[in-house]
């Protein structure tokens, strides 16, 4: 296992996550996650860390950004050449991490609601990273679904109109911005 986790519930999710990610790209993450785990733990930036986890508000929240801040701050330094593909599961260990640090910290209880959260905000917040709100991944959802839809329909009845619509290109998202664009250097 990559991380420092001790909380069966997380070693568990950091497993499954690692277990995930293509073997073709199982170096890169594993490049990617001890380097962000050595700036975590550096003397250097331990104090950031502790900051990061124990300000005001949402708990799972204030993980999931400082994951996605620390994979924002990868990024750069690899100025551009770490894959996007990793991003989320390179995210998601740190917030494992995090979430474990957190509890021995705080004494605050990992439970399965809070890790759902937790996951769920880490996805956002690295999505925003990429210049992704959530809006404009529900409409990518959707147009995606529709799109989907219209194919099937057109192979059954045999026409090129679903051919023609599932090969529209997607939208470009704009520049990432805000706390965790800040991370990657953006203004």
């Amino acid at each position: 296992m990559l991380g420092k986790t001790v909380n069966p519930l997380l070693q568990q999710t950091a497993q499954a996550v690692q277990a995930r990610v293509p073997q073709a790209m199982q170096m890169a993450f594993r490049r990617t996650v001890m380097a962000g785990l050595t700036i975590m733990y550096s003397p250097q930036s331990h104090q950031m860390m502790l900051q990061q986890l124990t300000k005001p508000g949402d708990p799972a929240q204030n993980v999931a950004e400082g994951a996605a801040k620390l994979v924002g701050v990868l990024y750069k330094q690899s100025r551009g050449t770490m894959p996007v593909a990793i991003m989320v599961p390179a995210a998601m260990i740190f917030m494992c991490d995090g979430l474990d640090y957190l509890s021995k910290a705080s004494g605050a209880q990992i439970t399965p609601q809070l890790l759902a959260q937790a996951t769920q905000d880490v996805a956002a917040f690295v999505l925003q990273l990429l210049g992704i709100s959530r809006h404009k991944m529900h409409e990518v959802i959707a147009q995606g679904m529709h799109h989907a839809h219209t194919r099937q329909a057109g192979a059954q009845q045999g026409t090129q109109q679903g051919t023609q619509q599932g090969t529209q290109q997607l939208p470009v998202a704009p520049a990432a911005g805000g706390i965790v664009g800040n991370a990657m250097g953006a203004r």
